[in-house]
């Protein structure tokens, strides 16, 4: 006898490809918005009542954790009940997994940006941020809430997507938040650096698919994950993904402290639609190894 087991792994894989198929319709993009204004709002509430220039650093420092707790577990625990709701309806939940992926999303935005450009500076630092955002997406929504479903269901999903949203909110490089948001950002860098790897790894794996990728380069980079693990994009998330597909196609993106890859920096059209490739690919592979899992798991 073979055992059908739809969840998490399956559902993860039938999230997935309802997200690449048909990406975010306005029925679904507009509770998961107002639910994400609600927690939005929550946290500046946080920051108006406990965020006081006049305390010291360290009690900053605390608030600022009180304030990621109270998000994370806020949404964690509406998670835990959407999940027990839809326990026995693994499409309803499948539906509501895909919200939170923007596979398709993110596709689109960078192909709407990396069009035919005349070759300036503008045209080229405009499709770098394309293919840079389209790869740091990838890791942070696609696989890093991946990740978060697969091993907690949607109370791990919710939380995650919390602490991103605390660590947003809270930006420690804005002066208010240089103490308030620093743990709530060290929290967020580390949930998004676990994901970076598994992302890297897809990165190099999709690499040996495309067109004048180099993946054994790329995969040299993922696996050198932890002495990557200090490189930054300029909006401070770790770049270990970005920093592998730069190494399997010789290019360079901007980061937070100097440069990401050592190869060109002038990115043509053709690498914008090797990046828009290579990410199909990535995806296809991702998908591909959550239903493997369900597969193994129903054995």
């Amino acid at each position: 006898m073979v055992a059908v087991a739809v969840d998490p792994f399956w559902t993860l894989a039938l999230a997935l490809l309802l997200d690449a198929a048909v990406g975010r319709p306005s029925w679904i993009r507009a509770p998961i918005a107002g639910v994400r204004n609600f927690f939005a709002g929550l946290a500046d509430g946080c920051a108006r009542r406990l965020n006081r220039p006049q305390r010291q650093a360290a009690d900053l420092r605390i608030r600022g954790a009180f304030s990621l707790a109270a998000l994370a577990l806020g949404a964690g625990t509406l998670g835990f009940f959407l999940d027990e709701l839809f326990a026995g309806g693994a499409l309803a939940k499948a539906i509501l997994v895909a919200a939170f992926f923007g596979q398709r999303a993110a596709f689109d935005d960078a192909r709407a940006i990396d069009q035919e450009r005349a070759p300036t500076d503008d045209a080229y630092s405009a499709r770098r941020r394309a293919v840079s955002n389209l790869i740091a997406r990838y890791s942070a929504d696609v696989v890093g809430s991946a990740l978060a479903y697969g091993i907690f269901g949607l109370a791990g999903l919710f939380a995650y997507a919390g602490a991103l949203l605390a660590a947003q909110r809270f930006d420690p490089r804005d002066a208010a938040f240089e103490h308030f948001g620093a743990i709530p950002d060290a929290v967020a860098r580390t949930a998004l650096r676990l994901a970076a790897i598994p992302a890297a790894l897809f990165i190099a794996a999709g690499a040996a698919f495309t067109p004048g990728g180099a993946p054994g380069k790329a995969l040299g980079v993922a696996l050198g994950a932890f002495a990557q693990s200090g490189a930054r994009l300029r909006n401070g998330r770790p770049a270990l993904a970005v920093a592998a597909f730069a190494a399997g196609f010789g290019l360079s993106f901007e980061g937070r402290d100097g440069w990401i890859g050592s190869g060109r920096a002038r990115l043509e059209p053709v690498d914008g639609r090797k990046a828009l490739y290579l990410y199909a690919v990535a995806c296809l592979l991702h998908l591909t190894a959550w239903a493997g899992l369900g597969f193994l798991m129903a054995i």
